[in-house]
């Protein structure tokens, strides 16, 4: 009869083992989808304070472009404060800024939503000195460019055993249009 008892018994605490370990499994797996939940929303979270960062920072680039073109100034007015901020930087002397008329190469610009005016640019430095000046209006932040150059020696005194020349510049401003400036309002 002891046996059958401890039988009794042992079949008992294996049907016991079987159900609380279906169990302990079952509240496992429940705990590995909450963990798994609880990620996923983490991440859902951080992809929603991203979205909100991009449009605040795409409404202040819109913003500042909009203030932009506002702001602007005319390409020549542009033009004449970097040619004296970098004249006087350089040492060069600027003798005369004059307008010039549309060439050819920029017809058919306005299909391309740029803006393009010509002049004609005098001044006087040294070979160094000139140097510098088309290396900082070609790289100044209104857009400049320099068609062609004419160089002659000046009637001017030298400078340190450096002759003085006259340099006629042909150049170029460029602006984005108006219309093309609104895509970005």
């Amino acid at each position: 009869m002891r046996w059958s008892w401890g039988i009794a018994i042992g079949g008992i605490l294996l049907a016991y083992a079987a159900i609380v370990s279906r169990e302990h499994r079952q509240l496992a797996a429940i705990r590995a989808l909450e963990r798994s939940t609880y990620d996923a929303a983490n991440r859902n979270e951080r992809i929603i304070s991203q979205e909100a960062t991009l449009i605040s920072e795409r409404n202040y680039v819109r913003a500042d472009i909009a203030r932009m073109v506002q702001d602007s100034v005319h390409p020549a007015d542009a033009l004449l404060s970097e040619l004296d901020r970098e004249s006087a930087d350089c040492g060069v002397r600027v003798v005369s800024v004059n307008p010039t008329s549309d060439a050819p190469q920029t017809r058919g610009m306005e299909r391309q939503n740029l803006r393009s005016d010509a002049f004609t640019i005098e001044v006087e430095g040294t070979f160094g000195a000139l140097l510098s000046l088309l290396r900082e209006l070609t790289s100044a932040a209104p857009l400049i460019g320099v068609d062609a150059i004419a160089m002659t020696t000046s009637d001017g005194e030298e400078r340190a055993g450096s002759p003085r020349l006259r340099a006629t510049l042909s150049a170029r401003t460029y602006e984005l249009d108006a219309h093309w400036s609104q895509e970005f309002r």
